[in-house]
């Protein structure tokens, strides 16, 4: 029999696998041995089982800490070595399954960039511009900080303090452009720049659009 500890655990949690063996029959059984292991790693666990009575059970166990989100196959053979004579041989081995869900993180991620012009100045023009960041995950993130790049080589920085599974923040930078004609600037947000929150996707912190000034 195999049973565990947590049957929903996450990326890193511990998994106490509890392993029983019952006489299920109808005479004592001498001494064998009980041999447990997962799929993944393949760490042998063998244990000595005293004699027991009709009726009576002797429990083991051993843990296994999740390293990645998937399925784990955990397998145990009662009478490994085949020390006991039983009236049933065919039913010593069972496998269990647990999924490893992944951790809870955080995932911040640039979701929109607008602007709008406000005056302008000979060859120089105003804009104002809206940079928001969400935090997409399924946990909190601490503190960061999200950069805006302008797209003529200046650009604004903006401190965080934390935010909440499914806020927003919004940053609202001024800037002004050089564009004697129509001229594209790509300006890009980026949340959590100095890489600050551990996230559970680092690679969507980015968006670009096109200013034509």
């Amino acid at each position: 029999l195999l049973n565990f500890s947590n049957y929903a655990p996450t990326v890193g949690d511990t998994v106490i696998v509890n392993v029983t063996k019952r006489n299920i029959g109808q005479a004592t059984s001498g001494q064998s041995h009980t041999f447990s292991m997962n799929s993944w790693d393949g760490v042998p666990h063998l244990y000595t089982v005293l004699p027991l009575p009709p009726g009576s059970q002797q429990a083991d166990n051993w843990s296994f800490t999740c390293p990645f989100e998937g399925w784990f196959y955990f397998n145990a053979t009662a009478d490994f070595w085949q020390e006991v004579n039983e009236s049933n041989e065919g039913n010593n081995h069972v496998v269990s399954p647990v999924y490893c869900a992944p951790a809870a993180l955080p995932d911040l991620t640039t979701t929109n960039i607008a602007y709008w012009f406000i005056t302008a100045n000979g060859s120089l023009k105003y804009y104002g511009i809206n940079m928001t960041v969400k935090n997409e995950g399924n946990a909190n993130a601490g503190a960061f900080w999200d950069r805006l790049d302008f797209g003529d080589g200046q650009y604004a920085t903006f401190y965080a303090a934390g935010l909440g599974t499914g806020a927003e923040v919004l940053h609202t930078p001024y800037h002004w452009y050089f564009a004697p004609n129509t001229t594209a600037y790509n300006v890009t947000g980026t949340a959590d720049y100095l890489n600050n929150v551990t996230e559970s996707n680092e690679a969507n912190n980015a968006l670009t659009v096109v200013l034509w000034a």
